[in-house]
């Protein structure tokens, strides 16, 4: 007797497969669509968060361990928001080398600020 393609536990398998729920589906579109808004406004507001950003770094440069900690607040809840923590950190990076004026200190503590947020916001999901 020839042997089907199809052995009866691949065909099992597919049958116990659990499928998406409606509310897994909404979710996933709900998501797509936020990001797409989120895109949609942070371009069109750029004019207004790129002076916000830099009115950020001068008073950061004011008040260094206020600026540190808010940044660390920041980091954290984007973490525990799911959002991707490469523009943050990039961010960080940014801020700590200007504020230093240096590229390798910048770059080295906004690397100890981004990593210890992220460990933390980690922790907390």
């Amino acid at each position: 007797m020839e042997e089907s393609l199809l052995s009866k536990d691949s065909v099992n398998e597919d049958i116990n497969k659990p499928k998406d729920s409606t509310y897994i589906k909404i979710f996933k579109i709900l998501g797509i669509i936020f990001l797409v808004a989120f895109l949609v406004i942070l371009f069109w507001r750029y004019d207004y968060l790129r002076k916000l950003s830099t009115e950020f770094i001068e008073w950061a440069d004011e008040n260094p361990v206020r600026g540190t900690i808010y940044l660390f607040l920041i980091y954290v809840c984007v973490v525990c928001s799911f959002i991707p923590g490469f523009i943050c950190a990039t961010a960080t990076g940014f801020i700590y080398t200007t504020l230093t004026k240096s590229w390798i200190y910048g770059c080295l503590i906004g690397l100890g600020v981004s990593w210890i947020s992220s460990l933390t916001g980690a922790m907390i999901v």
